[in-house]
């Protein structure tokens, strides 16, 4: 991994008992992911693909990261798009574990972006 284009995060394993973050943490940690929203207690992000093909890879290389981090987000796709949703349900709210998986789900398009 090239650390120049990874987001520290990225480096970061899920807690597994993570703590709710604050307003003021949850908008420093937004802005480490840009591109992903925050609604309703959640950071949500729409990625686009040529096809899909390419969208069942990232859906899956999503799912195999969700299973390392014991992390799951709520993700939506059809042909072209792909919908990724994270919140911690236990917590009934936003964690450093969701920015953490955010920032795991980019680096996979870094690393395309750069193949």
């Amino acid at each position: 991994m090239n650390p120049d284009f990874l987001n520290p995060l990225a480096n970061e394993s899920c807690s597994s008992n993570p703590e709710n973050l604050t307003q003021k943490e949850i908008e420093a940690l937004a802005a480490s992911i840009p591109g992903w929203g925050l609604d309703n207690q959640a950071v949500s992000k729409t990625f686009s693909f040529k096809g899909f093909s390419q969208v069942m890879g990232f859906v899956n290389a999503i799912a195999w990261i969700a299973q390392r981090q014991n992390h799951h987000p709520e993700i939506t796709f059809g042909y072209n798009t792909v919908q990724v949703k994270l919140f911690t349900h236990s917590k009934k709210g936003l964690t450093r574990n969701d920015f953490i998986c955010a920032s795991k789900i980019d680096h996979l398009l870094d690393n395309q972006a750069r193949s």
